[in-house]
């Protein structure tokens, strides 16, 4: 119970006492997926001259937008543009005001992802080279596979950041036990699963990869096989460079140093792998 307060209020006090580098401003856009459907989203940028780099926050669960102005989240918008960067938090389709079906981190909500980086790169505040894609939990299956839909296209963003994604069928539904993901489909159903599985993009995606992983796990406390499983998939397939957590590049130890969990920590551990990324590493 301590600790819970602690981390609510904390993260909180956190934010109104952080000293912004740059002040920031929200802007409401629409754009189109690959199949037509409109997707509403919302553009958070430093209010200052320049071009910066562009980040795009991907919801998980049945989130929308919304999720990341909420105290659930481990971080925001502006905590994100505030260091530099303009942000974009959208609803995939089927949620929010997009239009489209519910796609649960499939195809549809993949190409969501891509669009939004596509879009954020014709902003003329935006460096069109420094782009990454952040998936927040089950956000990863729309980060992962929209970042292997922009490499294919000859269009690879710079890095992705997964917050404690789950990576295949098992960890989506915990086990069998959290089903609104499968959409009724069953656990053997590969034409289905296997595009939703983070791990099956990670040989595609032609950028760095940054897992996040605290112990306990946010949603599943007993569940760190997804972080190694991503780890491994991430040491065979030939990317410029991974990272666990702060440990080294190219390193997975076989006791890896986890973080601490709680909201207060996954926002300070975000924002410093953040800061990190935007400077290039």
């Amino acid at each position: 119970m301590i600790r819970r307060l602690i981390n609510r209020y904390g993260l909180r006090m956190a934010r109104e006492l952080r000293s912004e580098v740059h002040e920031t401003k929200n802007s409401e856009v629409r754009f189109h997926s690959s199949s037509g459907y409109r997707i509403a989203a919302t553009c958070t940028r430093p209010i200052a001259e320049g071009r910066w780099p562009a980040v795009v926050l991907c919801p998980g669960a049945d989130h929308d937008r919304r999720y990341f102005q909420s105290r659930s989240s481990p971080i925001h918008p502006a905590d994100i543009a505030s260091l530099g960067a303009v942000v974009l938090t959208y609803d995939p389709s089927g949620r929010g005001e997009s239009w489209g079906p519910e796609d649960f981190g499939g195809p549809e909500h993949q190409d969501n992802a891509a669009q939004s980086l596509r879009f954020l790169r014709e902003q003329s505040d935006v460096d069109p080279g420094q782009t990454g894609l952040i998936g927040i939990s089950l956000g990863i299956a729309s980060a992962m596979g929209g970042a292997r839909l922009l490499a294919e296209a000859g269009e690879a963003v710079q890095w992705v950041l997964d917050w404690e994604g789950p990576c295949d069928q098992r960890t989506i539904t915990a086990n069998q036990t959290m089903n609104a993901p499968a959409m009724g489909h069953k656990a053997n159903d590969r034409t289905y699963w296997a595009p939703r599985e983070a791990l099956s993009h990670m040989a595609h995606i032609q950028c760095g990869y940054h897992r996040l992983q605290a112990h306990p796990d946010h949603a599943q406390p007993d569940e760190l096989g997804h972080a190694l499983a991503m780890m491994d998939a991430a040491a065979r397939a030939d990317l410029p460079w991974f990272t666990l957590n702060h440990e080294k590049d190219g390193v997975c130890p076989a006791n890896p140093r986890w973080l601490a969990p709680g909201p207060l920590a996954a926002n300070r551990a975000i924002l410093t792998a953040i800061r990190s990324l935007l400077n290039h590493r």
